[in-house]
């Protein structure tokens, strides 16, 4: 696959996902107004064809308020918008994946390990500014997966590289990284104008 293909699908990949993202706030704004309806609040759901392994068994039914509740918390309390950010983040491992072996590289390893290999597999420095955006992004992945999403050290020092501080605000070690809807769409540009580089 030529890397233009990898280009394409990772910006067409990020965009369904981002696009997804929108449509699901969007819908649960509609799901509020909805809900304080009568009709829809009483309203029972069943789950069908939904798959039950030896340890996990398909939800009990739920009244229509109780699940626009949940999907509500889901939004609101973070959730939603990192599991979109990790989403796109895997998208971009794959775009790595296929630039590196195009190149004749190997494509296992950590997203450090993999964003390395591939700055020096096609010449990009590691202190042109997309890449400094791309660090701060891997950092802040590290700190949400292995550091129970606060920051630590070695962030600070990424989003210093990137002046994330200019536009987020001060951020001080253990101070909880949120994934909110501006961040977002700002990491989806980032990681698209950082493979554009390739």
């Amino acid at each position: 696959m030529p890397i233009t293909t990898a280009l394409s699908d990772l910006v067409d990949g990020v965009r369904a996902s981002l696009h997804s993202y929108w449509k699901i706030r969007a819908a649960n704004a509609a799901m509020i107004i909805f809900s304080e309806s009568e009709l829809w609040a009483s309203l029972s759901l069943e789950f069908e064809n939904v798959p039950v392994t030896a340890e996990i068994s398909a939800p009990p039914s739920a009244g229509f308020a109780q699940l626009r509740t949940e999907i509500e918390s889901y939004i609101t309390n973070g959730r939603a918008s990192t599991d979109f950010f990790l989403a796109i983040i895997s998208q971009f491992e794959s775009f790595l994946s296929a630039a590196l072996v195009l190149r004749g590289k190997s494509a296992d390893g950590t997203l450090g390990q993999l964003i390395s290999r591939a700055e020096a597999a096609y010449g990009i420095s590691s202190s042109c500014s997309e890449s400094q955006v791309v660090a701060e992004i891997r950092e802040r992945r590290n700190a949400l997966i292995h550091n129970h999403g606060e920051a630590d050290q070695r962030y600070l020092n990424a989003a210093s590289a990137a002046s994330v501080f200019a536009s987020f605000g001060h951020i001080v070690i253990g101070q909880k990284l949120e994934i909110d809807d501006v961040y977002l769409a700002n990491a989806a540009d980032g990681l698209i104008a950082y493979a554009r580089k390739f």
